[in-house]
């Protein structure tokens, strides 16, 4: 038994020495580490992408440049179209509420926007040979798309399809749709609104979009009942739908609300402006209708939030969160050489799209022609075998409708009989302005309804001109008022035409457009014979025969 008061025993030095190596091993050599590259940042080099983004869209702006000054006059001259002018605000905002998904970008794909923009180059030169102008403006949201995927790469198509897809509301909606669903849309909205007028006791008597409610005519405009309000309320919806994270059962139904929603809120603002016609002022009614035109939009989206409301109410999942919620990986990729290569064909294809249509001469001469031709209509007369003139000034909306270059409209009167008839030349920059200014659509617009038609050849000293003749009539009072139109088309190429279906065709060549067209119209009432009205059409025109032929001719 050993003592507390023994000492403590010494181990020798040898077994501690052995003790101390098996508790702490000797160190191991030193190894040689191959250095490697650092990892690539988070997105994949963001940014060299948002470099080749942001060169390739100014080089496609310039190469493309007569596609989108035709998009933005149409957008800022036709009030049909000004829904475009916020197409790249709404991209934008689209853009913007998911920018931190451009970190999860993956760098492959980039072959995808490569091709996706020789298939907008093709779009662009297949519309001058099917001469189709919807082609012609797609083409730039299809390459605008193509050159973006180049630099992000395919991914971009799919978490960004949304503020991609906005791009395709720049494009101008082509003159047959808005003929076929524009005017069948302002005509249900005046039928309605006609009847719920009655309802209200106003006396209302309705001929096509045109009421007349008390004695006061109210035209309902296409801009504010057709086609171009269904357009604007889609794209706010699209906005409103895609700006938040919602289930996309919700978006779908936004989406097909957005129409069917058109025709109520168009009646919210045509009865309140009904009102101020009658009871108000002409300056007070437009004042009503512009300030309407803004609020009914707000309308839809309260009552879009409205349905929302009662769907978050029966606990249907509506959102999912904002958008800070949503999980992102970033991706961390090797840098690599291809990844370069389809944004460097893209600027070279586009360079070489820059140089070839600097070297076009597409629409050389125009300026000259259109100087030439408003010449000749101002020195057009104001007498006509014996029948005195009195000019005539055309209607607010008919100007900004056609935006003539030039334009002659005299009303002449016999002074010995008292009878008068009107003649109506307008002459305009572009082609496509001249789609609507037919008889057949405007006079019926106006609360006329159309007649007879026939096709008419009238003498002229540069060969036979081809015209078409139609007869409307409206409730006038306690009779019917009639009157015959006699009316043909002066295309700068040297034909003339009865009506504009070649003109619409030509219309689609984009090379032709700003070559514009001229429109003539002799109106007479039911007091001109048959024989009367032809010897009066031949004999204006061979009086102003010079002026027909400089419009006929562009090469000056």
């Amino acid at each position: 038994m050993t003592s507390l008061n023994d000492p403590i025993p010494n181990p020798d030095s040898s077994s501690a020495s052995e003790t101390a190596a098996n508790a702490y091993p000797a160190p191991l050599p030193p190894t040689t580490v191959e250095s490697s590259p650092p990892p690539a940042p988070p997105g994949g080099h963001l940014s060299w992408r948002w470099g080749a983004a942001l060169a390739m869209l100014a080089l496609l702006i310039p190469a493309t440049w007569p596609v989108w000054s035709d998009i933005y006059r149409q957008a800022v001259s036709d009030e049909s179209m000004s829904h475009i002018l916020g197409v790249p605000f709404i991209a934008a905002l689209l853009f913007y509420v998911r920018r931190h998904r451009f970190k999860e970008l993956r760098p492959r794909g980039y072959w995808v926007g490569l091709l996706i923009l020789l298939f907008g180059i093709g779009l662009y030169t297949g519309s001058y040979f099917l001469r189709r102008e919807v082609l012609w403006h797609t083409s730039v949201a299809v390459m605008a798309i193509g050159v973006l995927v180049a630099a992000f790469g395919q991914d971009l198509l799919r978490r960004f399809a949304p503020a991609l897809f906005a791009l395709f509301f720049l494009i101008p909606p082509p003159p047959m749709v808005q003929r076929l669903a524009g005017v069948p849309l302002q005509n249900a909205s005046a039928f309605m609104a006609g009847d719920i007028l009655r309802l209200l006791r106003l006396n209302v008597v309705q001929s096509g979009s045109t009421l007349e409610v008390n004695g006061h005519m109210i035209n309902v405009a296409e801009a504010c009942a057709g086609l171009r309000s269904t357009i604007a309320l889609i794209l706010i919806l699209y906005a409103y739908a895609f700006v938040f994270r919602r289930n996309w059962k919700v978006r779908a139904a936004m989406l097909i609300a957005a129409p069917l929603l058109a025709i109520p809120t168009n009646l919210a603002r045509l009865i309140p402006t009904a009102y101020a016609h009658v009871y108000g002022s002409e300056a007070t009614a437009q004042a009503v209708h512009d300030m309407l035109g803004f609020v009914m939009f707000f309308v839809a989206l309260l009552i879009c939030r409205a349905v929302e409301m009662l769907l978050i109410w029966a606990r249907v999942r509506v959102h999912q969160g904002p958008w800070s919620s949503e999980s992102v990986q970033p991706a961390r990729v090797p840098a690599t050489r291809w990844m370069y290569a389809a944004p460097a064909l893209c600027v070279a294809i586009l360079l070489t799209l820059l140089v070839q249509w600097r070297q076009s001469d597409i629409g050389s001469g125009v300026t000259a022609y259109h100087v030439q031709a408003a010449a000749a209509v101002a020195r057009m007369p104001m007498t006509f075998e014996g029948w005195q003139g009195q000019v005539v000034d055309l209607a607010a909306p008919a100007i900004r409708l056609l935006k003539p270059n030039a334009y002659y409209s005299v009303r002449f009167t016999d002074q010995a009989s008292r009878r008068s008839f009107s003649v109506s030349l307008i002459q305009t920059r572009y082609a496509r302005d001249m789609a609507y200014h037919f008889p057949p659509v405007c006079y019926p617009a106006s609360g006329w309804q159309l007649g007879q038609t026939r096709e008419v050849r009238w003498r002229a000293q540069d060969g036979a001109i081809d015209g078409q003749e139609y007869q409307f009539w409206r409730i006038a009072g306690d009779g019917v008022y009639q009157i015959r139109v006699e009316n043909f088309f002066i295309m700068p190429e040297g034909q003339t035409q009865a009506t504009p279906g070649d003109m619409t065709d030509r219309n689609k060549a984009p090379w032709l457009d700003p070559w514009g067209a001229t429109q003539v119209q002799f109106i007479f009432d039911g007091s001109f014979s048959s024989a009367e009205r032809r010897s009066l059409v031949e004999n204006f025109v061979a009086q102003v025969a010079p002026v027909i032929r400089i419009l006929r001719g562009r090469h000056l």
